[in-house]
Parts: C-alpha cells; structure tokens; sequence
C-alpha cells in the first residue's frame, strides 16, 4: 500500500466521518433553539391568556356593576387596573415573570401595556 494512498484515504474518512457529526451538532443546536422559542411562546401565550382573565374577571365583576350605576369615574378606573393587575401577577409563576423578563426586560411594563391591551379590545368588542 501506498503511504501517500492511506494518508488521503485516512484523510478522507476522516473528513467525510466528520461531516455528519458536523451536521448533527447542528441539527441539535438548531433542535435546541427551536425547543426555546417553542416552549418561550408558550409561556407568553399563557401570560397573555392569565391577563386577558384578570382583564375579563375584574370587568364583569367590578367595572360593569359601577358602569351600571353610572358610578365608573378616574379614581374607578384607576381601581379596576389595580385590581386587574393584582389578579394577574398573582396568578404569574415565577417561571413565566423569568421568561417575560428575560424577552421583554421590564415585566411590571410589560403587564401595564397588555393590560391596557386587553381593556382596548373590550371596549371595542
């Protein structure tokens, strides 16, 4: 055998062996990647959906009752989102206020602006 033949062959191999390894690694990263964004959007989703509640919840049992009796001023207003706001950071795990505050930074703002989302939509429903 050829010493120059088996370095190319050895070569070769080695280099076609590594291929696939190279394309595994990443794939896995990618797989990785995918399985954060996934499982990020999931606890969004469900941030939003705990909000969307909270929002809902304290409408029909406090903002609708004073509308009602035409007593829903500022200072109601400024009840409602409090109330709203307690509602949902309580039923936040820790686990979704890290996703939240590891994708949009500040959670207390993030709540602020999906809570006056959710009160938007109501009202134009």
């Amino acid at each position: 055998m050829n010493p120059q033949t088996s370095k190319v062959g050895f070569y070769g191999t080695w280099t076609v062996g590594s291929l696939p390894g190279c394309i595994l690694k990443k794939k896995t990263a990618e797989v990785a990647k995918s399985m954060k964004n996934e499982s990020t959007k999931k606890y969004i989703n469900l941030a939003e959906g705990i909000v969307e509640k909270a929002v809902t919840s304290t409408t029909q049992t406090y903002v609708d009752t004073l509308k009602k009796n035409n007593q829903f001023d500022a200072n109601a207003q400024i009840q409602a989102f409090d109330m709203a706001k307690e509602k949902a950071i309580g039923l936040l795990s820790q686990e979704i206020k890290g996703v939240l505050a590891e994708v949009y930074g500040d959670v207390d703002s993030w709540l602020d602006m999906q809570i006056e989302q959710q009160v938007r939509k109501l009202k134009v429903a």
